[in-house]
């Protein structure tokens, strides 16, 4: 028997929950991104604001959480900082 799937996190922006989406494959959850469309539909149309929702295996959502949350409490350092600064003796 499948697991269905269940929303484990809603985002404003489908570019928020596809980032999110990577983390938890990452961790080895397979995950999907659900109504990551109809946002952009929204600017042509009048319609109440959507939400992009992130679904799990309902047996792996407490894992999803857990990692989302894991991800939030610890950022991710900026790979893009200048780090020359630190090299430089000078």
């Amino acid at each position: 028997m499948e697991d269905k799937l269940v929303v484990v996190e809603q985002f404003d922006t489908p570019e928020n929950a596809h980032l999110a989406k990577i983390d938890l494959e990452d961790a080895g959850i397979d995950a999907v991104v659900e109504n990551d469309l109809l946002p952009s539909i929204g600017l042509f149309f009048t319609m109440p604001t959507c939400t992009v929702k992130l679904l799990v295996r309902e047996s792996q959502a407490g894992e999803a959480r857990q990692v989302l949350q894991d991800i939030r409490n610890n950022p991710p350092t900026d790979i893009f900082a200048d780090t020359d600064e630190q090299d430089d003796p000078a």
